[in-house]
């Protein structure tokens, strides 16, 4: 399940930039937010994402917003998760 992906994050993060500059826009687009390991939801996810946000200040403003896009997902089924375990 979920603990296969894990071993994709780190991956996922250290090709976004490669995928960018050599893909098109759509391209890269669908490529970032198909490859984006979502499925984890989980806060080791939430903290890789807002790292590489944090490490990448001067990526792209195109490519920070689909990051952020990820992140936001990541950030609601956090909320999620949290409001069921109540």
């Amino acid at each position: 399940g979920r603990d296969l992906l894990d071993e994709f994050v780190a991956p996922y993060f250290e090709n976004l930039l490669p995928i960018w500059g050599s893909r098109t826009y759509k391209i890269a687009e669908y490529l970032i937010a198909g490859l984006y390991p979502a499925p984890l939801a989980n806060a080791a996810l939430r903290d890789a994402t807002q790292a590489w946000l944090t490490a990448n200040a001067d990526a792209p403003a195109a490519l920070r917003r689909l990051v952020n896009e990820n992140l936001a997902g990541v950030e609601r089924a956090l909320r999620v998760q949290a409001r069921d375990a109540e």
